[in-house]
């Protein structure tokens, strides 16, 4: 009897080995030395609907970022009330140029002021954070003023327009053609660079001192604090001219500069 169950178990091991052996392997499947195990990949899942591609699986869609903020990310707000102090008794211009940057990373929007209550232009919905506030307007001197909007609070500037000054300026050869496009840098008294606001037609551009920005080679230059300014401007062929003016408030000043070639 006891031959009998055991010539059985080895029967059905035998059979079971050769099925181990025999039935059919899954897809991508080897199998081997454990360092020689490998799958191969297969199709990448179907995205969840209402995600958008490289979210992750069952989220619904992202939250456009609100107005102001950088892309991706909400973040908190103030607001900025600016407040025009004409110092010659004039009115208050109707159409103060009033520009604001972001101390670090840029706004996805550009924030413009509306009018507001008392003369005032307010900046409304602003990220926190630090600011320079770049103002302006015909006839007065340019600015740029620090400050900092803080969470569900409203930050008040003081804006003074004091007069300024303005010289316009041409470039031109010896042979009488106007240059269409020059370097202009903008000099103090004691020969250091200064940003300066230039007027050109789509309206005021601000260049930095110090940078080698192409501009036009018949414009003004706005804003100024009456004085007197030296001007050098170089030509796309590396010929310069420099000129000294004095410019006084509410008297444009003029200058021409003068070319080889």
């Amino acid at each position: 009897m006891r031959n009998v169950v055991a010539t059985v178990l080895v029967v059905l091991l035998g059979a079971t080995l050769v099925w181990l052996l025999t039935r059919e392997r899954p897809e991508g499947l080897h199998i081997g030395p454990a360092e020689d195990v490998r799958v191969v990949p297969g199709p990448a899942p179907a995205p969840v609907a209402g995600s958008a591609g490289g979210g992750a699986l069952g989220s619904g869609p992202r939250a456009a970022p609100r107005r102001g903020t950088t892309a991706g990310a909400i973040t908190e707000h103030g607001s900025l009330r600016i407040e025009l102090d004409v110092t010659d008794g004039r009115p208050a211009p109707a159409y103060p140029r009033l520009y604001i940057e972001a101390v670090g990373p840029a706004l996805v929007h550009t924030p413009l002021p509306a009018p507001s209550d008392g003369g005032t232009w307010l900046f409304d919905s602003l990220p926190v954070g630090a600011y320079r506030l770049r103002a302006s307007a015909e006839g007065y001197q340019a600015l740029v003023l620090p400050v900092t909007v803080e969470r569900d609070r409203e930050a008040r500037l003081r804006v003074p327009l004091v007069p300024g000054a303005e010289i316009a300026y041409e470039s031109v050869l010896y042979s009488g053609e106007v240059l269409e496009h020059v370097r202009l840098e903008l000099l103090d008294g004691r020969g250091v660079a200064q940003s300066y606001l230039l007027e050109i037609a789509s309206g005021p551009m601000n260049v930095e001192a110090g940078k080698a920005t192409r501009v036009p080679g018949t414009s003004r230059i706005v804003g100024l604090k009456p004085g007197t300014w030296r001007l050098r401007v170089t030509a796309d062929s590396g010929e310069t001219d420099e000129e000294t003016v004095t410019a006084a408030a509410g008297e444009p000043a003029k200058v021409r500069f003068e070319i080889r070639r």
